[in-house]
């Protein structure tokens, strides 16, 4: 398995993506009608799927190198990036609505290493 990607940095091998497996693409609606009846409204979505990507302490760590490039990467206002994880390949987006896009924590004082969590949204 190749590392992950976002654009062209590489991030470490064994970053999770935390909700890869929680997501259907299908989003729905319910609404009453006049008569008290219940009308259902479901739809393939074909964009938006979060994707939060977990370095997790003791099983991933950033570099203050990796770090840096996200902070740079997440003040690009409207900047999209292929996002690569184990074969699968989607462009993305930092999800402003959603924030903290990036959390970074040093993993002790004035450390160079990191963990944290990096939030993303398919475009």
């Amino acid at each position: 398995m190749a590392a992950p990607t976002l654009g062209a940095l590489t991030l470490p091998d064994q970053i999770i993506w935390a909700d890869r497996y929680s997501y259907i693409p299908i989003t729905g609606q319910n609404n009453r009608t006049l008569a008290g009846g219940l009308a259902i409204f479901n739809q393939l979505a074909t964009k938006g799927r979060p994707i939060t990507l977990d370095a997790r302490d003791g099983v991933a760590w950033l570099t203050q190198s990796q770090v840096d490039s996200l902070m740079t990467m997440a003040a690009a206002v409207g900047a999209t990036y292929v996002f690569t994880y184990d074969g699968e390949s989607h462009n993305v987006q930092f999800a402003h609505a959603s924030p903290p896009v990036v959390d970074f924590t040093s993993i002790w004082p004035h450390a160079v290493t990191y963990t944290g969590i990096i939030n993303l949204i398919t475009i």
